[in-house]
This record gives C-alpha cells, sequence and structure tokens, in this order.
C-alpha cells in the first residue's frame, strides 16, 4: 500500500502497479481551510481502468498525517476515523464503523474529470464530479475540529493529481 501526503501543490499520484486494485491512499499535509461554514477540497482523475466495479472514494478525516502510524492501512476506509464516499457505491461512516450504498459510483470516471468534495458545517459530504453534483451523505463529522482532505485510489482509479 502507498500512502502519500498532499499538499496544495499540484502533485501527480500515480499507481505503481496496475495488476492490483488497491493503489494508495492520499491525505491532505494540513487541515482543509473553512469557507462559510464548509470545507472543500478537489482532485483531477489522471489515469483510469477499464472493466472494474470500484473506483476512487473521497472523504475527510480528523487524522492529520503526524499522528498515522508507521505500519499504513491497507485502504484509507482503515483510518480512524474517516467518512468517505465512493468505492462501488458505497459510504463509509468511520465513527459508526458502518457502511451504506451511496448513489455515486466512481468506476465510471474519466481521466481529466474533476472530483470535488464539499463537507458541510451541517455533516454533509457532496460529491461534484466536473462542477456537477454527483452524491450526497449524511454524517455526523465533528466539524468542531480540524478536517483533512482523504481519498482512496482504489479500483478503477489509478492516478491524481
Amino acid at each position: 500500500m502507498n500512502t502519500i501526503i498532499i499538499n496544495t501543490n499540484e502533485i501527480p499520484v500515480t499507481a505503481s502497479s496496475r495488476n492490483f486494485e488497491l493503489h494508495g491512499g492520499l491525505l491532505g499535509d494540513g487541515p482543509l481551510p473553512s469557507f462559510d461554514e464548509c470545507w472543500y477540497f478537489e482532485v483531477r482523475v489522471d489515469s483510469v481502468v477499464d472493466g472494474l466495479e470500484e473506483g476512487m472514494a473521497m472523504g475527510v478525516t480528523t487524522c492529520g498525517p503526524d499522528v498515522l502510524d508507521v505500519e499504513l492501512p491497507q485502504t484509507m476506509d482503515e483510518v480512524d476515523p474517516c467518512w468517505l464516499l465512493g468505492f462501488d457505491g458505497e459510504e463509509w461512516d468511520g465513527a459508526q464503523l458502518l457502511w451504506g450504498p451511496a448513489p455515486w459510483k466512481p468506476s465510471s470516471l474519466k481521466a481529466g474529470d474533476h472530483v470535488g468534495l464539499l463537507a458541510t458545517i451541517a455533516g454533509e459530504l457532496q460529491v461534484y464530479v466536473n462542477g456537477v453534483a454527483a452524491a450526497q451523505a449524511s454524517f455526523a463529522l465533528p466539524c468542531d475540529r480540524p478536517l483533512f482532505a482523504i481519498v482512496d485510489l482504489i479500483g478503477a482509479t489509478t492516478g491524481v493529481t
């Protein structure tokens, strides 16, 4: 598992092996800035593979890069706690340790797509693909604490910037 700490610069991240569906994870190097009681980050999809059911997942965590263990998790849903949308049409509530259905299946993303995630003070995560709303989920996000961007490169999504 490759886990890479990302910062605000455009740094491309691409899977080193295309034979395995777990390509790596990304974690923001600092808290997301707040804008009008919400937080936002965006990635550009650089590379994909066809024929896989799963795709990337995006979300937030209260776990900054300084508290990650030396042994990194195999998938980013193991970062405790985190809240994610994507995979094969699933959402993960890391505070409740619950999986649930989500209306967004990122396996259909194409190279060049821009995927954004908006976290609201009301505890919602909203995914936007090329500026169009693609999914929304409600969680009990701890918005009184710093939130960090988190991305799981999995399945069809093999590279982002």
